[in-house]
């Protein structure tokens, strides 16, 4: 059982670093994106890369609400996952962003990781 209440400790502490850096910036990146090129994209990319932004913002309320759940997380983040990348300006900001100790943010095997942490951590 400790070993159990190890993992979801680690899951907590790598969504609190997904979001303190990554989804923020993220948020970021989209707004500044999407009000310099919102007139000239295709309008089906528009749509997309506005649903992708909504779900980033959801994420980000998320975080900064009272509400915290992983497995709304984990929802989310498969949502965001099925509706493509993001436009090269955003992937190419989050290129950029360092963590505190010069490390790079976390990486889609992160997330993988932790979402199958959670897996196993699902009460039975």
């Amino acid at each position: 059982m400790n070993a159990e209440l190890q993992k979801l400790g680690d899951i907590d502490g790598l969504m609190d670093d997904l979001f303190s850096t990554t989804m923020l910036k993220m948020r970021e990146l989209y707004d500044s994106y999407l009000g310099d090129s919102a007139d000239t994209l295709p309008p089906d990319e528009l749509d997309r890369y506005r649903k992708q932004r909504a779900i980033v913002e959801e994420l980000c309320a998320l975080h900064e609400g009272e509400n915290f759940s992983s497995g709304k997380v984990v929802q989310l983040m498969e949502k965001l996952n099925d509706l493509g990348d993001p436009p090269k300006p955003v992937t190419e900001g989050l290129d950029e962003l360092e963590g505190d100790e010069g490390e790079p943010p976390i990486s889609e095997a992160d997330i993988k990781r932790a979402e199958e942490m959670m897996e196993k951590c699902k009460v039975q």
